[in-house]
């Protein structure tokens, strides 16, 4: 029986920018909008989620001890917050619509609000998508602290050599899918406020 390099087929090349034989979809790595929310806006989140108890956050690891220094509460949707979420979600659409192209359904474990205060509260490199959770597609990072109100803190994604920094601009809205690498570095000086979503969907295939 002849091996396949022995017939005389006629298989034109597939230019697939590396891979053999796939069609590589390439996925924006990150988007932002600047002005989701206005600096009072920003303050008026602010203010609702510290009225909060708000917890030390976890991992899903929780023997990795420092790995997260933070705290956080969750906004649910409710009269006081249904603007909070309907600006999001809105947000959420555009940028899958525009930069993604993820097939998303909703956000489905609330609006997690962080404080990171100073000094050294952080969260080291993670990924959003895990197991035991919905299917986390597409995460918002929504800066709501002034920069001016502390230092260090920066978003940083890993999908480089280099970290690439996000913009800490109040009321700028961060997206990137799930599984990309990130981490917040130590906040040396003041309290940094961000909002964190995760919308999800169907599962990837």
């Amino acid at each position: 029986m002849a091996r396949w390099t022995e017939l005389e087929i006629d298989i034109p090349p597939i230019e697939t920018g590396g891979g053999w034989g796939l069609k590589l979809d390439l996925v924006n790595p990150w988007a932002w909008q600047d002005s989701v929310f206005s600096p009072d806006e920003c303050d008026e989140i602010i203010e609702m989620g510290e009225r909060q108890n708000l917890i030390r956050g976890g991992t899903f690891d929780q023997r990795r001890d420092n790995y997260r220094d933070s705290f956080v509460t969750f906004l649910y949707p409710s009269i006081v917050t249904e603007w909070v979420f309907r600006r999001i979600a809105a947000t959420a659409q555009m940028f899958t619509d525009r930069y993604f192209g993820f097939d998303l359904t909703g956000i489905q474990e609330g609006i997690q609000f962080t404080r990171y205060n100073a000094p050294g509260e952080h969260y080291h490199e993670h990924v959003d998508a895990s197991y035991g959770t919905a299917t986390r597609k597409l995460s918002l990072v929504v800066q709501l602290s002034d920069p001016a109100d502390y230092e260090g803190g920066s978003l940083e994604l890993l999908h480089l050599a280099e970290p690439t920094v996000m913009s800490s601009k109040r009321g700028t809205a961060l997206a990137f899918p799930s599984y990309t690498l990130h981490r917040v570095t130590p906040v040396t000086s003041g309290t940094r406020y961000s909002l964190v979503v995760w919308v999800t969907g169907p599962p990837f295939r």
